[in-house]
């Protein structure tokens, strides 16, 4: 990622939520601010005819609808594990790597209820925000926005400056962002959380499994998209062996509540459509306790 400049795979992923909410029925994850928070430039193609007539052709659908598939059910499942969390009285939640989330403006009657932190780098936060108040002049209540470089900070670093209390359990919400960071990075952060936060707190993030143990079919087509994103400065670092990485998370002070699958994912959310929806073969979302 470049310094000064928002990250490429922030607002593809918001374009992508905002691509599904438009065109893809029935609806998975519902988010009508998504679309707000892209570039105006990408504002126009998503809104353009055209672009949703090009979403069901096979030569783009082949390519993004499994990425998009991908992004919005990481998104409900974190959503669904962070209700059923508040459910048991944690009142805190943190976004490790926000990008263009826009949690605080979907769900107001939710949100008011959490003191919420939105953790990213620099530049993307700065851009956000500005996007944020164009929305709405005061912006959204209840939100600290922290920020942070993961490959030279810890999560810990980050909240010491906050309101945030780590006598209380927390949830963490950390989508999109691992596959992106140094497999060292991924560990410091995972040992700072488990070192700061209270017992009890939960985290909930995906990470990508090793290219060959893609689906054929997956290969070539995000193998395109990969190749994009790369070159654009955020190349994928970092994968792991599903069956393996859950016991690596564990030993770090973690109890791991589900390890969920591409197939799993498939099942919860994607069953009984008529548009063939469905989410890639190469991440999984691994939802966990710190112990």
């Amino acid at each position: 990622m470049k310094p000064e400049q928002m990250s490429s795979t922030a607002e593809a992923t918001a374009a992508m939520r905002a691509a599904h909410y438009l065109y893809h029925q029935p609806v998975v994850f519902h988010d009508p601010y998504a679309l707000q928070l892209t570039s105006p430039a990408l504002r126009r193609v998503l809104q353009n005819r055209f672009f949703g007539w090009l979403l069901s052709r096979k030569f783009i659908s082949s390519s993004l609808r499994p990425i998009t598939a991908q992004v919005v059910s990481r998104a409900k499942y974190a959503e669904e594990k962070l209700e059923q969390a508040v459910a048991k009285g944690i009142y805190q939640y943190v976004m490790i790597s926000a990008g263009l989330d826009t949690f605080s403006l979907r769900r107001p009657d939710f949100s008011s209820g959490l003191q919420i932190y939105e953790l990213d780098h620099p530049a993307t936060q700065r851009i956000k925000q500005k996007r944020l108040m164009d929305i709405s002049a005061t912006g959204p209540a209840g939100v600290e926005f922290l920020a942070v470089d993961l490959e030279k900070q810890t999560i810990a670093e980050a909240l010491s400056s906050s309101s945030f209390s780590k006598e209380k359990k927390a949830f963490f919400s950390w989508l999109g962002t691992v596959p992106y960071l140094s497999v060292e990075a991924v560990f410091k952060v995972l040992r700072s959380l488990a070192a700061y936060a209270t017992r009890g707190s939960e985290i909930v993030f995906d990470y990508s499994i090793p290219p060959d143990m893609w689906a054929p079919e997956d290969r070539q087509a995000l193998g395109r998209i990969l190749r994009i994103i790369a070159r654009q400065g955020e190349a994928l670092q970092s994968f792991f062996e599903p069956d393996a990485f859950p016991d690596d998370v564990s030993h770090l002070g973690y109890h791991i509540f589900e390890n969920i699958s591409p197939a799993e994912l498939n099942d919860r959310y994607f069953s009984d459509r008529s548009d063939g929806l469905m989410t890639h073969s190469a991440a999984y979302i691994l939802h966990a306790e710190i112990i």
